[in-house]
């Protein structure tokens, strides 16, 4: 997003009040140092092909030598392999995961029985790290019928459950990866993609600040809902595992993710006081999480909820993050992009004045945007031209991913 690309980036007016915007804005700065950093991922062998062949740690350590920021990526494969350190090098530890079993029913065993195996490894999960991603590898998307789906989600609302019982704790659900095309079958591959689809869907999210998903499913499959040609390992045989460039692509997409979530996830629970409005963003109609096939179109739509802060003065921001080249851009009051270092005393508001109920307005449309990661953020917070990053401060945000 250059500067030379401001007119592809122009709002569009809404009628009455004010002209609002597209905006990719992430809490950096201040916000960084109050952030959860000990991020860990519980996996098996898909998901150290992503770390592995992904460079994963490579991402974290750029970005935080990038802001200043520390995050530390522990991860903790089959048993036998243990915990790793944000180095990568083996620990000699492990978490002893009941069964050695990370499908949907081993996770739901993990995280809501009481048993002493499960209840030992969870607490040692829980009290070792904030931000927690776990998954099952791909045979769990071999689901054939609609009783194994809805098994499926009885298993995960059991565990949101657990999971609504620690809110200062961040757990990052990640869906099943797709199989190859030669191991499943074209009923098996569709309710694996609707599995995915309500993992990501506010049905089961429900607007809870410490759940999140990462769809590792609709990354790597295509269309058919299969493991893409493209990323079969071979494409003779059988084996589901995706291949380098499957990882290569997905992986800086994850840690990206992760580091993403956790910014979110402090911003999200800082105490807001009142006055300030509910501001909400989408991209093409979704909430949280978007991924789009390059080269189609990015739409984006604001909203805000005044409720009885009506009225209220207040600053309202737009700033813009493409994660792949780390260029920061915020929109000033002249609806002009501009690029700045990241430092957030150099950006200025792009509207100020009261809060007021603004309906779903399409503020971004028809836009392609590069393939990468973006986090598109929509904010207000009170009225004083600083943007102040620890709060008191109200936005929403969506992440995109163009493959």
């Amino acid at each position: 997003m250059k500067n030379t690309d401001r007119k592809r980036f122009s709002p569009y007016s809404l009628p009455g009040r004010i002209a609002l915007f597209s905006a990719c804005f992430c809490l950096a700065a201040a916000a960084h140092a109050a952030a959860p950093d000990n991020l860990f991922f519980l996996h098996h062998s898909t998901g150290n092909g992503l770390i592995e062949g992904g460079n994963m740690r490579g991402v974290i350590s750029a970005y935080n030598a990038a802001y200043g920021t520390a995050f530390a990526f522990w991860d903790h494969g089959y048993n036998g392999d243990g915990l790793r350190d944000p180095n990568g090098n083996a620990t000699g530890t492990s978490y002893d995961v009941p069964g050695d079993n990370t499908n949907p029913d081993g996770l739901h065993y993990l995280w809501t029985s009481t048993e002493a195996d499960a209840t030992a490894c969870r607490n040692t999960i829980l009290n070792n790290h904030q931000v927690i991603a776990f998954k099952s590898c791909f045979p769990a998307s071999a689901i054939p019928d609609a009783d194994t789906l809805a098994q499926y989600k009885a298993w995960y609302l059991e565990m949101r459950s657990a999971f609504d019982q620690h809110t200062d704790r961040l757990f990052v659900v990640i869906s099943t990866p797709p199989l190859h095309r030669l191991s499943t079958t074209a009923a098996e591959a569709a309710n694996a993609r609707q599995f995915a689809n309500w993992l990501k869907s506010q049905e089961y999210l429900g607007g809870r600040a410490n759940v999140v998903c990462f769809d590792l499913f609709n990354c790597l499959a295509g269309s058919d809902d299969m493991l893409k040609y493209e990323y079969e390992g071979s494409h003779g045989g059988t084996d589901s595992h995706p291949n380098d460039l499957a990882n290569q692509t997905v992986g800086p997409v994850f840690a990206d993710y992760l580091i993403n979530a956790a910014l979110n996830f402090n911003a999200t629970n800082t105490p807001m006081p009142a006055g300030l409005g509910a501001a909400t963003i989408r991209a093409n109609g979704n909430t949280n999480e978007v991924s789009i096939t390059h080269p189609g179109a990015v739409c984006i739509t604001v909203e805000m909820n005044a409720g009885e802060s009506a009225g209220v003065e207040a600053d309202w921001w737009a700033l813009a993050l493409a994660h792949g080249s780390g260029e920061w851009y915020y929109l000033d009051g002249s609806m002009q992009w501009l690029l700045f270092s990241g430092n957030l005393a150099e950006c200025r508001p792009a509207y100020q004045g009261a809060l007021f109920d603004l309906p779903a307005a399409t503020v971004l449309s028809g836009f392609v945007l590069p393939r990468g990661a973006y986090s598109f953020y929509f904010g207000v917070d009170r009225r004083d031209g600083i943007l102040n990053a620890e709060g008191p401060i109200e936005y929403d945000s969506v992440y995109v991913v163009v493959q």
